[in-house]
Protein backbone atom coordinates (compact mmCIF):
# COMPACT_ATOMS: atom_id res chain seq x y z
CA UNK A 1 0.00 0.00 0.00
CA UNK A 2 1.53 3.47 -0.85
CA UNK A 3 -0.09 6.89 -0.26
CA UNK A 4 1.37 9.27 -1.32
CA UNK A 5 1.14 13.84 -1.39
CA UNK A 6 2.72 16.40 -2.81
CA UNK A 7 3.14 20.45 -1.22
CA UNK A 8 3.81 23.47 -2.98
CA UNK A 9 3.61 26.97 -1.48
CA UNK A 10 6.08 30.12 -0.48
CA UNK A 11 8.30 28.12 1.54
CA UNK A 12 8.95 25.50 -0.68
CA UNK A 13 8.21 22.12 -2.02
CA UNK A 14 8.09 18.70 -0.70
CA UNK A 15 6.54 15.00 -1.46
CA UNK A 16 5.94 13.02 1.34
CA UNK A 17 4.54 8.71 0.72
CA UNK A 18 3.95 6.64 3.43
CA UNK A 19 4.25 2.49 2.35
CA UNK A 20 2.87 0.01 3.82
CA UNK A 21 2.82 -3.71 3.92
CA UNK A 22 2.23 -7.63 5.49
CA UNK A 23 3.86 -7.43 9.19
CA UNK A 24 3.60 -4.06 10.19
CA UNK A 25 6.00 -3.15 7.90
CA UNK A 26 6.06 0.35 7.70
CA UNK A 27 8.30 3.45 5.87
CA UNK A 28 7.95 7.02 5.49
CA UNK A 29 9.49 9.55 3.81
CA UNK A 30 10.06 13.01 3.12
CA UNK A 31 11.13 14.70 0.03
CA UNK A 32 12.22 18.31 -0.24
CA UNK A 33 12.56 19.46 -4.15
CA UNK A 34 15.08 21.78 -4.74
CA UNK A 35 13.53 22.69 -7.85
CA UNK A 36 9.94 24.77 -8.53
CA UNK A 37 7.32 22.70 -8.98
CA UNK A 38 3.48 23.20 -8.80
CA UNK A 39 1.33 20.87 -6.17
CA UNK A 40 0.92 18.42 -9.54
CA UNK A 41 4.22 18.37 -10.29
CA UNK A 42 4.67 17.51 -6.61
CA UNK A 43 2.18 14.79 -6.22
CA UNK A 44 3.63 13.05 -9.48
CA UNK A 45 7.54 13.30 -7.71
CA UNK A 46 5.64 11.60 -4.66
CA UNK A 47 4.61 8.75 -7.09
CA UNK A 48 7.41 8.35 -8.70
CA UNK A 49 9.66 7.79 -5.85
CA UNK A 50 7.03 5.53 -4.08
CA UNK A 51 6.82 3.22 -7.01
CA UNK A 52 11.07 3.16 -7.13
CA UNK A 53 11.33 2.26 -3.40
CA UNK A 54 8.72 -0.09 -4.03
CA UNK A 55 10.28 -1.84 -6.99
CA UNK A 56 13.30 -1.41 -5.12
CA UNK A 57 11.84 -3.53 -2.12
CA UNK A 58 11.31 -6.35 -5.11
CA UNK A 59 7.10 -5.34 -4.60
CA UNK A 60 5.27 -7.22 -7.66
CA UNK A 61 1.64 -5.78 -6.28
CA UNK A 62 0.89 -2.54 -5.17
CA UNK A 63 -2.06 -0.40 -4.77
CA UNK A 64 -1.23 3.83 -4.48
CA UNK A 65 -3.45 6.10 -2.77
CA UNK A 66 -3.63 9.66 -3.55
CA UNK A 67 -6.21 12.60 -2.83
CA UNK A 68 -5.50 14.44 -6.37
CA UNK A 69 -8.13 13.86 -8.77
CA UNK A 70 -5.46 15.08 -11.86
CA UNK A 71 -2.70 12.65 -11.23
CA UNK A 72 -5.35 9.84 -10.53
CA UNK A 73 -7.40 10.36 -13.61
CA UNK A 74 -4.31 10.85 -16.01
CA UNK A 75 -2.47 7.82 -14.49
CA UNK A 76 -5.79 5.48 -14.97
CA UNK A 77 -6.12 7.05 -18.23
CA UNK A 78 -9.45 8.58 -17.72
CA UNK A 79 -8.12 12.00 -18.78
CA UNK A 80 -5.59 12.84 -20.81
CA UNK A 81 -2.35 15.02 -20.24
CA UNK A 82 -2.04 18.26 -21.89
CA UNK A 83 1.03 20.08 -21.02
CA UNK A 84 4.34 19.34 -21.90
CA UNK A 85 5.66 18.11 -18.47
CA UNK A 86 2.53 16.26 -17.34
CA UNK A 87 2.74 14.40 -20.83
CA UNK A 88 6.42 13.66 -19.42
CA UNK A 89 5.52 12.62 -15.73
CA UNK A 90 2.83 10.55 -17.50
CA UNK A 91 5.23 8.74 -19.47
CA UNK A 92 7.72 8.11 -16.61
CA UNK A 93 5.14 6.78 -14.20
CA UNK A 94 3.64 4.54 -17.16
CA UNK A 95 7.55 2.99 -17.55
CA UNK A 96 8.28 2.74 -13.81
CA UNK A 97 4.80 0.54 -13.31
CA UNK A 98 5.47 -1.81 -16.16
CA UNK A 99 8.27 -3.90 -13.86
CA UNK A 100 5.03 -4.65 -11.58
CA UNK A 101 2.60 -7.90 -11.98
CA UNK A 102 -0.44 -5.74 -10.76
CA UNK A 103 -0.86 -2.11 -9.96
CA UNK A 104 -3.81 0.55 -8.95
CA UNK A 105 -4.17 3.92 -8.20
CA UNK A 106 -7.07 5.33 -7.06
CA UNK A 107 -8.16 8.61 -4.93
CA UNK A 108 -8.79 8.73 -1.63
CA UNK A 109 -10.15 11.89 0.34
CA UNK A 110 -7.50 14.40 1.94
CA UNK A 111 -9.44 13.26 5.60
CA UNK A 112 -7.50 9.22 4.59
CA UNK A 113 -4.02 11.13 3.27
CA UNK A 114 -2.87 12.56 6.32
CA UNK A 115 0.14 11.54 7.16
CA UNK A 116 1.34 11.29 3.90
CA UNK A 117 0.26 15.66 3.25
CA UNK A 118 2.17 16.14 6.50
CA UNK A 119 5.43 15.01 5.26
CA UNK A 120 5.06 16.83 2.30
CA UNK A 121 4.56 19.98 4.29
CA UNK A 122 6.92 19.28 6.58
CA UNK A 123 9.57 18.66 3.56
CA UNK A 124 8.40 22.08 1.83
CA UNK A 125 8.97 23.84 5.17
CA UNK A 126 12.15 22.47 5.54
CA UNK A 127 12.09 21.08 8.83
CA UNK A 128 12.04 18.12 9.45
CA UNK A 129 10.93 16.42 12.79
CA UNK A 130 12.84 13.98 14.73
CA UNK A 131 11.63 9.96 14.25
CA UNK A 132 12.11 7.09 11.83
CA UNK A 133 11.37 9.51 9.12
CA UNK A 134 13.67 8.68 5.60
CA UNK A 135 14.32 12.34 4.35
CA UNK A 136 15.80 13.37 0.96
CA UNK A 137 16.51 16.38 -1.26
CA UNK A 138 15.55 15.71 -5.03
CA UNK A 139 18.30 18.13 -6.90
CA UNK A 140 16.52 17.80 -10.21
CA UNK A 141 12.92 16.86 -11.17
CA UNK A 142 12.41 13.01 -12.05
CA UNK A 143 11.84 13.63 -15.57
CA UNK A 144 15.05 15.52 -16.23
CA UNK A 145 17.38 12.84 -15.34
CA UNK A 146 19.88 11.54 -17.69
CA UNK A 147 18.81 7.70 -19.01
CA UNK A 148 21.46 5.23 -19.12
CA UNK A 149 21.04 2.75 -22.12
CA UNK A 150 23.02 -0.54 -21.83
CA UNK A 151 23.35 -1.00 -25.49
CA UNK A 152 27.21 -0.56 -25.53
CA UNK A 153 28.10 -1.53 -22.17
CA UNK A 154 30.92 -4.20 -22.02
CA UNK A 155 30.95 -8.08 -22.30
CA UNK A 156 29.88 -9.42 -18.42
CA UNK A 157 29.56 -12.38 -16.96
CA UNK A 158 25.87 -12.24 -16.63
CA UNK A 159 25.33 -11.99 -20.48
CA UNK A 160 24.93 -15.84 -20.82
CA UNK A 161 22.70 -15.98 -18.13
CA UNK A 162 20.59 -13.42 -18.87
CA UNK A 163 19.75 -14.71 -22.32
CA UNK A 164 19.20 -18.06 -21.29
CA UNK A 165 16.66 -16.83 -18.88
CA UNK A 166 14.56 -14.16 -21.16
CA UNK A 167 14.92 -16.12 -24.46
CA UNK A 168 16.23 -19.68 -23.62
CA UNK A 169 19.43 -19.16 -25.70
CA UNK A 170 22.23 -21.62 -24.84
CA UNK A 171 25.44 -22.34 -26.18
CA UNK A 172 26.13 -24.69 -29.49
CA UNK A 173 28.39 -26.49 -27.14
CA UNK A 174 26.70 -29.39 -25.29
CA UNK A 175 28.75 -29.63 -22.14
CA UNK A 176 28.34 -25.68 -22.35
CA UNK A 177 25.02 -25.52 -22.40
CA UNK A 178 24.09 -28.03 -19.89
CA UNK A 179 27.10 -26.38 -17.78
CA UNK A 180 24.68 -22.53 -18.43
CA UNK A 181 21.13 -24.68 -17.45
CA UNK A 182 22.58 -25.46 -14.60
CA UNK A 183 24.42 -22.53 -13.46
CA UNK A 184 21.34 -20.26 -14.22
CA UNK A 185 18.49 -22.18 -12.05
CA UNK A 186 20.34 -20.30 -9.22
CA UNK A 187 19.33 -16.40 -10.84
CA UNK A 188 16.18 -14.99 -10.83
CA UNK A 189 15.56 -12.55 -14.24
CA UNK A 190 13.60 -9.49 -12.51
CA UNK A 191 12.89 -6.11 -14.03
CA UNK A 192 15.88 -4.34 -12.22
CA UNK A 193 18.46 -6.90 -13.08
CA UNK A 194 19.76 -10.34 -12.59
CA UNK A 195 19.86 -11.78 -8.88
CA UNK A 196 21.34 -14.87 -7.00
CA UNK A 197 19.52 -17.25 -5.39
CA UNK A 198 20.81 -18.09 -1.64
CA UNK A 199 19.83 -20.47 1.18
CA UNK A 200 20.47 -18.55 4.03
CA UNK A 201 20.62 -14.71 2.47
CA UNK A 202 18.08 -12.91 0.20
CA UNK A 203 18.06 -12.26 -3.68
CA UNK A 204 21.00 -10.77 -3.79
CA UNK A 205 21.71 -8.33 -6.90
CA UNK A 206 24.27 -9.30 -9.40
CA UNK A 207 26.86 -6.18 -10.39
CA UNK A 208 28.62 -6.29 -13.39
CA UNK A 209 32.39 -5.50 -13.18
CA UNK A 210 32.78 -2.34 -13.86
CA UNK A 211 30.89 -1.66 -10.59
CA UNK A 212 32.52 -4.02 -8.76
CA UNK A 213 35.39 -1.80 -7.26
CA UNK A 214 32.59 0.90 -6.59
CA UNK A 215 31.00 -1.62 -4.28
CA UNK A 216 33.72 -2.72 -2.39
CA UNK A 217 35.34 0.71 -1.74
CA UNK A 218 32.42 2.07 -0.59
CA UNK A 219 32.27 -0.86 2.34
CA UNK A 220 35.28 -0.80 2.79
CA UNK A 221 36.45 2.67 3.70
CA UNK A 222 32.78 4.29 3.12
CA UNK A 223 31.15 6.81 5.53
CA UNK A 224 30.48 3.22 7.74
CA UNK A 225 33.62 1.41 6.83
CA UNK A 226 36.41 -0.01 9.19
CA UNK A 227 38.87 -1.05 6.41
CA UNK A 228 38.24 -4.76 7.68
CA UNK A 229 40.31 -7.99 6.32
CA UNK A 230 38.65 -9.36 2.58
CA UNK A 231 37.01 -12.33 4.32
CA UNK A 232 34.77 -10.45 6.54
CA UNK A 233 34.35 -7.50 3.26
CA UNK A 234 33.22 -10.15 1.20
CA UNK A 235 30.86 -11.53 4.01
CA UNK A 236 29.53 -7.60 4.35
CA UNK A 237 29.05 -7.10 0.87
CA UNK A 238 26.70 -10.24 0.86
CA UNK A 239 24.95 -8.64 3.69
CA UNK A 240 23.95 -5.88 1.70
CA UNK A 241 22.87 -7.40 -0.76
CA UNK A 242 25.23 -8.09 -3.73
CA UNK A 243 27.12 -10.60 -5.73
CA UNK A 244 29.51 -11.41 -8.25
CA UNK A 245 31.35 -14.42 -9.18
CA UNK A 246 34.88 -13.59 -8.36
CA UNK A 247 33.62 -12.22 -4.65
CA UNK A 248 36.03 -13.80 -2.55
CA UNK A 249 38.94 -13.20 -4.73
CA UNK A 250 38.73 -9.84 -5.85
CA UNK A 251 37.78 -8.91 -2.05
CA UNK A 252 41.14 -10.14 -1.01
CA UNK A 253 43.00 -8.69 -3.35
CA UNK A 254 41.46 -5.28 -3.05
CA UNK A 255 42.17 -5.64 0.74
CA UNK A 256 46.09 -6.29 -0.17
CA UNK A 257 45.89 -3.19 -2.53
CA UNK A 258 44.59 -0.53 0.31
CA UNK A 259 47.26 2.08 1.20
CA UNK A 260 45.71 2.38 4.75
CA UNK A 261 45.60 -1.13 5.54
CA UNK A 262 48.98 -1.78 4.67
CA UNK A 263 50.42 1.35 7.19
CA UNK A 264 48.24 0.84 9.93
CA UNK A 265 47.15 -2.33 9.83
CA UNK A 266 48.06 -4.88 13.26
CA UNK A 267 51.32 -6.44 12.37
CA UNK A 268 51.19 -10.53 13.66
CA UNK A 269 54.15 -11.17 16.35
CA UNK A 270 55.54 -14.28 18.38
CA UNK A 271 54.09 -14.62 21.96
CA UNK A 272 55.93 -13.00 24.73
CA UNK A 273 55.55 -16.77 26.03
CA UNK A 274 54.18 -20.18 24.59
CA UNK A 275 50.40 -20.88 24.95
CA UNK A 276 50.08 -23.04 28.01
CA UNK A 277 47.37 -25.63 27.58
CA UNK A 278 44.57 -26.36 29.97
CA UNK A 279 43.92 -30.07 30.15
CA UNK A 280 42.59 -32.15 32.64
CA UNK A 281 41.75 -35.82 32.31
CA UNK A 282 39.60 -36.33 35.55
CA UNK A 283 35.64 -35.44 35.76
CA UNK A 284 35.22 -32.51 37.81
CA UNK A 285 38.39 -31.65 39.16
CA UNK A 286 39.25 -28.64 37.44
CA UNK A 287 36.47 -25.96 37.75
CA UNK A 288 35.96 -22.77 35.85
CA UNK A 289 33.96 -20.20 37.45
CA UNK A 290 32.45 -16.75 36.53
CA UNK A 291 30.24 -13.94 37.03
CA UNK A 292 27.59 -13.22 34.44
CA UNK A 293 25.19 -9.97 34.67
CA UNK A 294 23.58 -7.65 35.34
CA UNK A 295 20.75 -8.55 34.09
CA UNK A 296 17.11 -7.02 34.49
CA UNK A 297 15.76 -7.34 38.38
CA UNK A 298 13.38 -10.72 38.47
CA UNK A 299 10.99 -11.14 40.68
CA UNK A 300 12.94 -11.61 43.57
CA UNK A 301 15.32 -9.08 43.10
CA UNK A 302 17.87 -11.52 41.04
CA UNK A 303 20.31 -9.26 39.03
CA UNK A 304 24.02 -11.30 38.72
CA UNK A 305 24.89 -15.31 38.07
CA UNK A 306 27.53 -17.35 38.81
CA UNK A 307 28.17 -19.58 36.75
CA UNK A 308 30.53 -22.78 36.68
CA UNK A 309 32.14 -25.47 34.05
CA UNK A 310 33.99 -28.65 34.50
CA UNK A 311 36.76 -28.65 32.49
CA UNK A 312 36.20 -32.43 31.60
CA UNK A 313 32.76 -32.66 31.52
CA UNK A 314 31.65 -29.54 30.46
CA UNK A 315 29.03 -29.71 32.92
CA UNK A 316 27.53 -26.25 33.96
CA UNK A 317 25.87 -24.93 37.44
CA UNK A 318 24.97 -21.79 37.84
CA UNK A 319 23.24 -19.51 40.32
CA UNK A 320 21.29 -16.49 40.54
CA UNK A 321 22.05 -13.82 42.96
CA UNK A 322 20.64 -10.25 44.44
CA UNK A 323 24.31 -9.66 45.04
CA UNK A 324 27.86 -10.71 44.51
CA UNK A 325 30.32 -10.68 47.55
CA UNK A 326 33.07 -13.00 49.03
CA UNK A 327 30.55 -14.43 50.58
CA UNK A 328 28.42 -15.55 48.37
CA UNK A 329 30.90 -16.87 46.12
CA UNK A 330 31.73 -19.51 49.01
CA UNK A 331 28.67 -20.38 49.63
CA UNK A 332 28.32 -21.17 46.05
CA UNK A 333 31.26 -23.15 45.77
CA UNK A 334 30.41 -25.10 48.53
CA UNK A 335 26.72 -25.91 48.25
CA UNK A 336 26.64 -26.43 44.42
CA UNK A 337 30.08 -27.65 43.47
CA UNK A 338 31.76 -29.01 46.52
CA UNK A 339 28.72 -30.76 48.07
CA UNK A 340 27.70 -32.34 44.95
CA UNK A 341 30.86 -33.00 43.38
CA UNK A 342 33.48 -33.32 45.64
CA UNK A 343 36.16 -30.90 46.45
CA UNK A 344 38.36 -30.17 43.23
CA UNK A 345 41.74 -30.19 42.68
CA UNK A 346 41.60 -27.08 40.68
CA UNK A 347 39.53 -24.07 40.42
CA UNK A 348 40.63 -21.34 37.93
CA UNK A 349 38.57 -17.68 38.23
CA UNK A 350 39.92 -14.10 36.83
CA UNK A 351 40.97 -11.78 39.24
CA UNK A 352 37.96 -10.54 40.36
CA UNK A 353 37.33 -8.99 44.12
CA UNK A 354 34.95 -11.80 44.76
CA UNK A 355 37.19 -14.41 44.04
CA UNK A 356 40.28 -13.20 44.86
CA UNK A 357 39.51 -11.89 48.26
CA UNK A 358 41.50 -13.43 51.19
CA UNK A 359 38.28 -15.01 52.52
CA UNK A 360 38.31 -17.01 49.59
CA UNK A 361 41.58 -17.75 49.33
CA UNK A 362 41.57 -18.68 53.18
CA UNK A 363 38.51 -21.15 52.34
CA UNK A 364 40.75 -22.80 49.20
CA UNK A 365 43.71 -23.20 51.00
CA UNK A 366 42.63 -24.92 54.27
CA UNK A 367 40.57 -27.52 51.45
CA UNK A 368 43.80 -28.36 49.09
CA UNK A 369 42.13 -26.56 46.27
CA UNK A 370 44.60 -25.28 43.62
CA UNK A 371 43.16 -21.64 42.83
CA UNK A 372 44.49 -20.28 39.49
CA UNK A 373 43.85 -16.83 37.78
CA UNK A 374 43.53 -15.97 34.24
CA UNK A 375 42.68 -12.66 31.96
CA UNK A 376 38.85 -11.82 31.96
CA UNK A 377 36.51 -13.39 30.17
CA UNK A 378 39.02 -17.04 30.18
CA UNK A 379 37.84 -18.94 33.54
Amino acid sequence: MLYVDGSSNAEGRGAGLVITGPDNFLAEYALRLDFKASNNEAKYEALIVGIALAAELLVVRIRAHSDSQLVVSQVNGFSEAKEERMIKYLKKVGNEISTFKEFQIVQIPRTLNTRADALSKMASSGRFEPGNIYTEILPQPSIEKEEILQINEEPSWMHPIVQYLKDGVTPSDRKEARRLVAKAAHYILDGQGLYKRSFSWPLLKCLRHSAVELAMREVHEGICGDHSGGKVLAHKILRRGFFWPTLQQDTSDFVRKCEQCQKFATVPRLLAVPYKLISNPIPFAMWGMDLLGPFPNSIKGHRMMYVAIDYFTKWVEAKAVKKITSGETKNFFYHDIICRFGIPRTLVTDNGSQFASRRFKDFCGKLGIDQRFTSVSHP
